[in-house]
């Protein structure tokens, strides 16, 4: 079993034998119920605790920036957990019944799923007396490392978006950066590409670390120089082969299929495998002046925050 966040939605998975379907239901079941031994303070002291940790390094700090960053609508982004009664406001609205999706892979009968699984999560939001108040909010702050003396690196960082994480255009465009990247050498400095840390909604950063501030600066530049469109044409095609790779031999695993389906699939399509196709045919279909998009793209999301040492 496994659960976690996968592009901005929270997904559980269970896996198992189908004649054990009665006990992987019932994990299911629990997985998507609200914990009554831990209403959320120990929740909250763990999240403070990690972000203090993220707060000491570098890496650290441009990961609390992606995950304040500005969503694709515009709007903010805020850590929505002030005490218990919020983190329980907070599961009813994220798991209630009627906005949940269950996605079976395996030979079950309809009766079964429709038994074990239609009470899951919590009543729907329109049920009588189901209707959650508001939920509380507060921005972590970007708290400074300790100071220990005369630092050894100094750093550049750039924030942008290629587009929505499950873009084909973005999906291409990511993975010809990526290819890009791998062929650039600035001597004397690391740079580092950083694909939606802590799931921040298709939010792609990029690091230069180097001896001195003036070294940092001109790897980050280079670094910048390649996400154009006359920097990633050279590997725009490769980008194209490599996200078509990654879509299908996420097809084939059962994880990866159901982050697919989260991505891809519609309730109105009739037809199962439509959102499979549909994102493979978009990738056949690309060609070089799709970059465009994904270039006008980063060039109106491209911020550069401060990463202190």
């Amino acid at each position: 079993m496994r659960g976690g966040v996968e592009d901005g939605r929270i997904a559980y998975q269970v896996v198992g034998d189908v004649r054990d379907f009665d006990e992987l239901t019932w994990i299911a079941r629990r997985l998507v119920s609200l914990s009554d031994d831990e209403p959320g303070g120990g929740a909250l002291a763990r999240e403070e605790a990690r972000l203090d940790r993220l707060a000491e390094t570098p890496q650290g700090r441009l990961v609390l920036e992606l995950t304040q960053a500005p969503s694709q609508d515009g709007g903010g982004r805020a850590l929505p957990v002030v005490g218990p009664e919020d983190v329980r406001e907070l599961w009813r609205r994220s798991h209630a019944r009627d906005r949940l999706r269950v996605f079976v892979l395996g030979d079950v009968p309809i009766p079964w799923v429709l038994a074990d699984l239609s009470r899951v999560g919590a009543p729907p939001l329109d049920a009588p007396g189901a209707q959650p108040g508001p939920v509380g909010s507060a921005t972590p702050s970007l708290r400074p490392a300790p100071s220990l003396g005369t630092p050894l690196y100094a750093w550049s960082a750039a924030v942008f978006s290629l587009g929505p994480a499950r873009d084909p255009v973005a999906l291409a465009a990511t993975e010809a950066l990526r290819a890009a990247l791998e062929q650039l050498a600035v001597p004397g400095a690391v740079v580092r590409m950083h694909q939606n840390p802590e799931d921040a909604g298709g939010w792609i950063g990029l690091t230069a670390r180097a001896s001195r501030q003036a070294g940092a600066e001109a790897a980050l530049a280079a670094a910048l120089e390649l996400a154009t469109e006359a920097g990633l044409s050279p590997s725009w095609q490769r980008g194209v082969d490599e996200a078509r790779r990654k879509v299908a031999t996420a097809v084939a695993a059962p994880e990866e299929w159901l982050a697919l389906a989260d991505r891809y699939f519609s309730p109105e399509s009739q037809d199962g495998t439509a959102w499979p196709r549909g994102a493979m045919n978009r990738l056949e279909s690309l060609a070089k002046s799709d970059l465009t998009l994904a270039v006008e793209r980063l060039r109106a999301t491209l911020r550069r925050p401060r990463v202190d040492t």
